[in-house]
């Protein structure tokens, strides 16, 4: 992997780059412990960092690309995985929004994914968002949108707490099975300790 950041600074903020290319090898299915020297996979990431001016506290944009191998056909051949992606994060005074979208390609198959993630800042140490996604995989069996909402406390820089309500809505694709294309609703908590 080679991997690097370039910065400069512009007043109180920074303009910045960053870049990795990877190249790895592919983890296919029942040949995990060989290395095939025609299934190998490669990747890459540009990041783009725009300084902050006046209530705009952050703007980065990033771009993904990963190329591989996800199986062998029945011919013996290897299956492409290609995938490609971008990603942004702004931030202006206590308002955020941060926001994905990936495209693939899986053996002949096209899936993809996104989440649009608005959220405010209500105090130093509370936050509230909502989210908005969608997973369209047949690798994971999954096809569905999902709307979640909820609030992260922070009360200290290492330790966060994070409740949240879920709306799982399945979408009917063919490698999603009947039974399981019904909506459900859940909650989740997390508790997380950076040490």
């Amino acid at each position: 992997m080679f991997h690097g950041t370039a910065g400069r600074p512009v007043g109180a903020s920074e303009l910045g780059v960053g870049y990795r290319l990877y190249l790895a090898n592919n983890q296919i299915e029942g040949a995990e412990r060989s290395d095939r020297r025609d299934a190998k996979s490669w990747g890459g990431r540009v990041q783009l960092r725009l300084p902050g001016i006046g209530a705009l506290r952050r703007l980065d944009i990033a771009a993904d690309i990963y190329r591989g191998h996800v199986a062998v056909t029945e011919e013996g051949l290897l299956a492409e995985d290609r995938v490609y992606g971008f990603e942004t994060q702004l931030e202006v005074d206590r308002f955020m929004l941060y926001g994905e979208y990936a495209q693939g390609k899986s053996l002949d198959i096209k899936r993809l994914g996104y989440y649009l993630q608005p959220a405010v800042r209500l105090h130093e140490d509370w936050l509230t968002f909502y989210r908005a996604e969608r997973v369209d995989s047949p690798l994971l069996g999954r096809a569905e949108t999902r709307h979640l909402a909820g609030v992260n406390f922070r009360p200290t820089a290492q330790f966060a707490l994070k409740l949240e309500y879920y709306r799982a809505l399945p979408r009917a694709r063919f490698f999603v099975p009947e039974t399981e294309r019904y909506p459900y609703n859940g909650m989740a908590t997390s508790a997380v300790f950076f040490f």
